[in-house]
Parts: structure tokens; sequence; C-alpha cells
């Protein structure tokens, strides 16, 4: 039983060790989808000034063909609605940059107004033949933090089993205590304890308990595998589109 109870707490802490190392990985997956939010920000703030001065000059140039009779004075009234929007733009733009400022700041524990350089450049995304699905899947099911922590509750949980049936055993315990007058030892205490298990209704409940916990680990454990391989569809299915998106834009927009 000493061994078990010793075993139990080694798989727990396991299962502990797990879930922090998933909650690392959480974090530091909003931080780079935080960084990659706020590069996107910043150049779509960039990309729409440019177009604002270019509309500022063609705003110029309608009014220069107006005053000469050769355009309709819509035209200008358009340019300016249009640079209207392209500065609301450019103020949910910089709205939306403060928030992801001060949610990176959040996730690495510093104040939400604390500065943060701006980001100059993205990783490259892996190449097509590392985003393999079945060898991503493989890759998942052996190293994912939460499949980690959910095995070692199993494991954990049968050993908790495997403890509920041995007390159909009795427990004994020897102690030998020594007995002190002054300096000196002169007397010796024996103690022998016994603890017969004669009540068999709470056993037996706890012997149910204990299968039905098991059952539920491996519930969770075949919740979390398949919440786990669906996010990683979802999220091979989001950088496919994407690079077709890039494609798109690359050769003929």
């Amino acid at each position: 039983k000493r061994d078990l109870k010793r075993e139990i707490a080694e798989l727990d802490a396991d299962g502990a060790q797990g879930r922090a190392r998933g909650a690392w990985s959480e974090i530091a997956a909003r931080l780079k989808t935080a960084y990659a939010q706020l590069y996107l920000v910043r150049r779509s703030e960039s990309m729409n000034r440019e177009i604002l001065d270019l509309m500022v000059r063609l705003e110029q140039v309608a009014q220069a063909r107006y005053a000469g009779g050769l355009a309709m004075q819509q035209d200008v009234i358009s340019a300016q609605v249009e640079q209207t929007a392209m500065r609301n733009d450019l103020i949910m733009l910089e709205n939306e940059g403060n928030m992801l400022r001060a949610r990176i700041n959040r996730l690495l524990a510093r104040p939400a107004g604390a500065a943060l350089a701006d980001p100059e450049a993205l990783p490259s995304l892996p190449v097509p033949a590392r985003l393999a699905h079945a060898a991503l899947e493989e890759r998942v099911r052996g190293r994912n933090p939460q499949l980690f922590a959910e095995e070692a509750a199993i494991k954990s949980a049968e050993k908790k089993r495997e403890l509920a049936y041995k007390e159909r055993y009795p427990d004994f315990m020897l102690g030998v205590t020594p007995v002190q007058y002054q300096n000196a030892v002169k007397e010796w205490q024996l103690m022998l304890e016994f603890n017969i298990p004669l009540q068999q209704a709470p056993r037996r409940a706890m012997e149910r308990e204990s299968e039905a916990m098991l059952s539920a680990a491996r519930a969770r454990r075949e919740a979390t595998a398949n919440q786990v391989l669906s996010e990683l569809a979802e999220n091979l299915s989001g950088i496919e589109a994407a690079r077709r998106t890039e494609t798109l834009a690359a050769t003929r927009l």
C-alpha cells in the first residue's frame, strides 16, 4: 500500500508538471498570436497612411479640375468622403494596436501601458512538407503536454483503484519507542496495531468510486485528444487558406 501511495504521488506530480507545461505553451501561443496581430495592424496603418496621402493629392487634382470646369463637384466630395472613412479606419487600427500592446504586456506580467517596440518582421512559416497532417498528429499524440497530463491522471486513477482493492486486507503497525529517565534510556515500549476491514459497504463504495474515477479519467483523455486534434486540423486548414490568399495577392492583385 505504501508503494502504491508513493506511485500515486509521483504520477500526480507528473500530471502537475504536464499542466504547467501546457499553461506555458498556451501563454506562448497567445503571445505569438498577439505579436502577429500587432504586426498586421502596424503594416495596415502604414498602408492606409500611404493611400490617404494619395487621396489628398487626388482631391487637390479634382478641385483644380472642378475649378477649371473639367470635373464635377461630386468627384471632390467623393474624395473627401473617402478620406474621412480612411481616417476613421486609422483610428480603429490605432485602438486595436493599443489593445494588443496591453494584451502583450498583461501576458508578460507588465503594466498595461509599458512601452513596446513595434514589430519589425515575422518568422517565416514552415514549408508545406513539414506540415503533413499525419506526421503532426503523431507528434501531438506523443508530445502534447495536455495529453501527457491526462495520461498521468489515468495511471494515477489505475493505482488508486488498485489501492482501493487492497483495502480488503488488514493493516498493521509496529512501533518501538524508547522511554528516557533523565539521561538514560531504561525502558522500551512495544506497540502492535491491527486494522481489520470489517465494514464491507464503505469498502465496496470506495472500489466503485475508484472504477468511476478511472472511467472519467479515460473519458477526459479521449475528449482532450479529440479537442487537440481538432484544433490541429483547424490550424492546418487556416495556414493553407492563408497561403492561397497570399499567392493570389502576390500574383493576381
